[in-house]
């Protein structure tokens, strides 16, 4: 398409980055057709790319430990309200009963 003058080659080149093929033909098709701008045709690879929130792994039981532990340290309200504190307590009574047992 770049050689038959239907493209420019910067479009070419964003197109080639594109790993599967199917869609990299798809937007090929819909730049050529549709008179993509670059600025549309990035907007279209970028709809078409995964998020990195999407990608990664969730976290383990260790990383999510910690995490929760992070979050009722930085939680002000969590310690003033008595039914979540109750809450708390027994969860750590839980707790403490899995890591002595």
């Amino acid at each position: 398409m770049i050689r038959q003058g239907k493209v420019h080659y910067t479009k070419g080149i964003l197109l080639a980055g594109v790993k599967d093929e199917s869609q990299r033909q798809q937007l090929l098709e819909k730049a050529v057709y549709d008179s993509l701008s670059l600025s549309e045709l990035k907007t279209q690879i970028k709809a078409l790319s995964p998020t990195p929130e999407a990608t990664a792994k969730p976290p383990n039981l260790q990383q999510r430990l910690t995490q929760v532990t992070q979050q009722v340290k930085k939680n002000k309200t969590l310690w003033q309200d008595t039914a979540k504190a109750q809450q708390l307590e027994a969860l750590l009574n839980q707790l403490e009963e899995l890591l002595m047992g």
